[in-house]
């Protein structure tokens, strides 16, 4: 998701496997080209994943539970963004601000 090109979120898959054959989810955080990345603390098998999308094959009431969960995700990161924009002012926003927001 974009808001003038200066914030965005993926979601990939990292192909590295659990002990169960499965591939974690993170979420990139990018602004004004500043990156930081974050666990969502989920695993897939990687046939689940559509990696052009950044999201899951919608095969299952899981993975179209998941499309929303990522979404509502997005969402959420976008809205803390923006509070952090209009809080600081002229001051630079950066991901790790944009992630420790939505952590909590």
């Amino acid at each position: 998701m974009k808001n003038k090109k200066d914030f965005t979120v993926y979601f990939l898959m990292r192909s590295r496997k659990d002990a169960q054959g499965k591939c974690p989810l993170y979420a990139r955080i990018v602004v004004n080209g500043n990156i930081t990345e974050m666990s969502l603390q989920i695993s897939l098998e990687s046939g689940d994943w559509n990696k052009g999308e950044g999201e899951a094959h919608p095969k299952t009431k899981e993975l179209i539970k998941l499309n929303e969960d990522l979404q509502d995700a997005c969402t959420q990161l976008q809205s803390h963004y923006r509070v952090l924009r209009s809080q600081n002012g002229l001051v630079t926003v950066t991901a790790e601000a944009v992630k420790n927001a939505f952590l909590g």
